[in-house]
């Protein structure tokens, strides 16, 4: 075990510092060098957390350039279970589906999205944001779903003060 540590360690240092390049292109908001530095991590350094989570950050890039084809991809590539990034590149990914058309898949995938984070700062907003699409596609029943759950579950976050509009439509 203390071989695998001692040679993982090295690998992960050198896939995050490459890793921080490329976020600091995504947060000037030049996506189109931090697609490259991430796609560069995700091939120079495979296996690595750092490659994982620039994935997400390259599938998001992709969305906020409107590539959403070829962000969908990059973000179902994205393995995780923490309780803040991996709902939101799920959620990333929902958008991404109901950009493409695919609103049916956008719905669920937000709904997931707001099951795997379970909390009152992103769940509601992605069951808003789930409920608004089926409403799009006259699934008022899976609307009021929801809804209801963000009234019931979530009665203490922000989107709870307006949740009774969405309900009552």
């Amino acid at each position: 075990v203390a071989v695998s540590t001692f040679v993982i360690a090295p690998r992960e240092k050198a896939a995050a510092e490459a890793l921080f390049i490329g976020e600091q292109s995504f947060q000037d908001g030049n996506y189109e060098t931090a697609i490259v530095e991430f796609e560069a991590v995700i091939a120079d350094h495979k296996g690595t957390k750092a490659a994982n989570l620039a994935k997400a950050y390259a599938g998001i890039s992709l969305a906020k350039l409107g590539r959403y084809e070829e962000a969908i991809p990059m973000l179902k590539a994205f393995k995780g279970n923490d309780l803040m990034v991996a709902p939101s590149v799920l959620a990333a990914l929902g958008n991404c589906y109901a950009q493409v058309g695919e609103e049916a898949q956008a719905a669920a995938t937000l709904v997931k999205a707001a099951q795997k984070a379970d909390n009152n700062l992103l769940s509601p907003a992605y069951l808003i944001q789930a409920g608004q699409i089926y409403e799009k596609l006259g699934k008022k029943s899976d609307a009021l779903k929801a809804y209801q759950e963000v009234k019931d579950n979530y009665y203490g976050s922000f989107q709870a003060m307006d949740i009774e509009k969405y309900i009552e439509r």
